[in-house]
């Protein structure tokens, strides 16, 4: 099963789902944001890896930018027809992100995660571990 990135109007507002249905992926995701939090890498482009499929959205770019250079609002949709999302944070952004996660993975049980500040940023993300899959609309 692939981990399933879902954009979709949710109860809080728009709502980008990463839905992870085992702990190995769980573990997979969770290195790809300990390189960005580490900086060993400066962009992962979600949408374009073999283990993820997308659903009403076409591109998820994660990038890692200078300390101060990380605005209030970090999850931006960017503008065209396709729905597309530019996910920037400093490596300080991205180990709180990690951290958030890292919860996830030592717990081993469902449960999910807000990665993203609902209010601000322009959806807001869940990760979801071992949690029921939404029924598709």
């Amino acid at each position: 099963m692939k981990v399933l990135i879902d954009f979709y109007p949710g109860a809080y507002g728009p709502t980008v789902r990463i839905d992870v249905q085992s702990l190995d992926q769980l573990v997979q995701l969770r290195e790809h944001f300990r390189s960005l939090a580490e900086s060993r890498v400066h962009e992962i482009r979600l949408h374009e890896m073999a283990e993820v499929q997308t659903i009403g959205l076409t591109a998820l770019t994660l990038i890692t930018v200078q300390k101060g250079q990380e605005g209030s609002k970090t999850f931006e949709r960017l503008s065209g027809r396709d729905v597309q999302f530019r996910w920037a944070r400093s490596p300080e952004g991205w180990a709180d992100c990690l951290a958030r996660i890292d919860r996830l993975v030592e717990e081993k049980k469902a449960g999910h995660q807000y990665l993203t500040n609902e209010g601000i940023d322009d959806a807001l993300v869940e990760l979801a571990f071992l949690e029921p899959r939404p029924p598709a609309v």
